[in-house]
């Protein structure tokens, strides 16, 4: 897992026991980071089966110049993801402003995600 990449954005990965089940959770290590807030809420309820996979795979059309919806993210609970060639674009409902993240970093991210998901045997996805 790409500990580098949640060091440079301030997210930190965690499990926790919610209504008898393991739910992972993402948090931010700086609140006060707009960005990092609003990747946060990217991963209220982020399953990897969901979303996630669907922006991993339209990252990986566009990074291959194959068609794609760039719109299509897969309809996350409290944000939105844009998907672009370099950058993409993630709009939360707390932070209410697009901000761009690049491309890879994102796709490192979501990576690492499904990666320590599937490591931890997670059941569920939540807010703690």
């Amino acid at each position: 897992m790409n500990y580098q990449i949640l060091t440079q954005y301030h997210l930190e990965f965690s499990t926790i026991i919610m209504n008898g089940r393991k739910t992972g959770v993402v948090k931010t290590k700086a609140p006060n980071n707009k960005l990092s807030a609003s990747l946060e809420d990217l991963f209220i309820e982020g399953h990897p089966e969901g979303f996630i996979k669907t922006i991993l795979k339209n990252i990986d059309r566009a990074l291959n110049n194959i068609d794609y919806d760039p719109t299509d993210d897969g309809s996350p609970m409290f944000a939105s993801v844009t998907i672009g060639k370099v950058n993409c674009v993630v709009r939360s409902i707390r932070e209410r402003v697009p901000l761009d993240i690049p491309t890879l970093d994102l796709k490192q991210i979501l990576t690492a995600w499904t990666e320590y998901f599937e490591i931890n045997d997670i059941q569920d996805t939540g807010l703690a």
